[in-house]
């Protein structure tokens, strides 16, 4: 009533000062609010950025010779990504780099996939169209669907179980130890893919179909969506607790005559391709799994992969395999820092109709991570690859690196 009026008014010139005061703030923000939308890059797209400096160089002698010389080079990318509901992202990313490749040789390299940076991108420091891609969720996060048509890759869709060391920024410095080969790279560039969570998230089903060529209309073999190099699949992830996870995956591959590459750029050449005429294309079926487990407790991190892969053209099959595991001490004399050991056997041949690799390669690595703040981080480390490409008459290679990586 009149009393409850009466106190508003008295308390109002009481404060009146105060009111003013905070009057002013309002149309203030109001105004600066106001500068920003009319400013601003998009209300739908944020840019976000990573750029990394990387010295670099190979050791031990390939040929009778050391091969390269100490490098100073760097990787750019820029990501657009964009939101239309809040629960999607359309990425659009540019990239540039002049990180070597070590497996180009006699250019650049020693001649071997497995000595590849797991960060490295030689184009001259050109700028590209790398990852464009869609994915949204749907029904509480129970449903996710991917679809792209440049650099949508098998990892974009599937858990790689790997998280300290699976970034390309942040993560291991060889190609090999970020993520399991043959389960996770292969014949991919566009396609779609979707995963179902049941129950109580604990398990995801997920699924894809990636192709590499399937902008070409062309009618010849190789190209299309369907009459080209795919790659497809399903991976079960189980997750009983927060700290543990594990994924089945099998893949079913189709790679067409000058387009073979079967170990994921991180094995040996017999890997690679090991129907050594390549007049034909090649099927594979590739089966394996991988797990990690977060011991928080004692600041662990643990995680692991084997896979196999039965690969067959017109007349001829080969067995391939990996194995890799690591170890990560984290948040070692600052929050945020990983020392990793980590390290397996790339890709070989094990069993064919025509040639094996005669000893078997493998590689092991260490590295740390230190965060200088939230936003710059410094990796050294170094990697060794022994019985390069399959023979122990090939002497050791290691690759040093100082990784300084931005983020934005």
């Amino acid at each position: 009533g009149q009393e409850d009026l009466d106190t508003i008014n008295r308390l109002a010139q009481e404060f009146e000062a105060e009111l003013a005061t905070i009057g002013g703030r309002v149309d203030e923000l109001e105004s600066r609010t106001a500068v920003l939308e009319d400013n601003q890059f998009s209300t739908t797209t944020k840019l976000n950025g990573e750029v990394i400096f990387a010295l670099s160089d190979t050791f031990g002698d390939v040929d009778g010779d050391d091969p390269t010389q100490t490098t100073w080079s760097d990787r750019v990318r820029l990501n657009f990504d964009t939101s239309f509901t809040g629960k999607d992202r359309l990425r659009t990313r540019l990239q540039a780099g002049n990180v070597p490749r070590y497996d180009d040789a006699p250019d650049e390299g020693v001649g071997f996939d497995a000595a590849r940076l797991g960060f490295d991108a030689s184009n001259g420091n050109d700028i590209v169209l790398d990852d464009l891609y869609y994915r949204t969720r749907l029904y509480d996060d129970k449903i996710t669907l991917y679809a792209g048509t440049n650099s949508l890759g098998i990892q974009n869709i599937f858990d790689v179980h790997n998280p300290v060391l699976a970034s390309s920024g942040t993560g291991a410095l060889s190609r090999f130890s970020r993520r399991d080969p043959i389960l996770y790279r292969g014949t991919d560039g566009s396609g779609i893919g979707a995963s179902l969570k049941l129950l109580d998230d604990k398990i995801k089903v997920t699924g894809l179909y990636l192709a590499d060529d399937d902008a070409s209309p062309s009618p010849s073999s190789g190209s299309g969506i369907f009459n080209g190099s795919f790659t497809t699949g399903a991976q079960i992830s189980f997750e009983p607790i927060d700290t543990f996870s594990v994924g089945v995956v099998y893949l079913r591959s189709f790679q067409t005559e000058g387009d073979i590459d079967l170990s994921g750029d991180a094995g040996t050449d017999l890997a690679k391709n090991p129907f050594t005429s390549g007049v034909n294309d090649v099927t594979a079926d590739r089966l394996g799994l991988s797990a990690s487990l977060d011991v928080g407790q004692f600041n662990f991190g643990l995680s692991g992969a084997v896979a196999f892969a039965d690969e067959r053209n017109t007349n001829n099959s080969a067995t391939v395999y990996d194995v890799s595991g690591s170890v990560s001490y984290l948040d070692l004399i600052k929050e945020g820092s990983a020392l990793s050991v980590t390290g397996g056997v790339v890709p070989t041949v094990v069993d064919s109709d025509l040639e094996e690799d005669e000893d078997t390669p493998f590689l092991v690595e260490a590295l740390y991570k230190f965060p200088v703040n939230d936003n710059i981080s410094i990796t050294p480390g170094a990697y060794v690859l022994f019985n390069p490409d399959g023979e122990s008459d090939n002497d050791e290679v290691y690759v040093g690196v100082i990784r300084t990586t931005f983020q934005f």
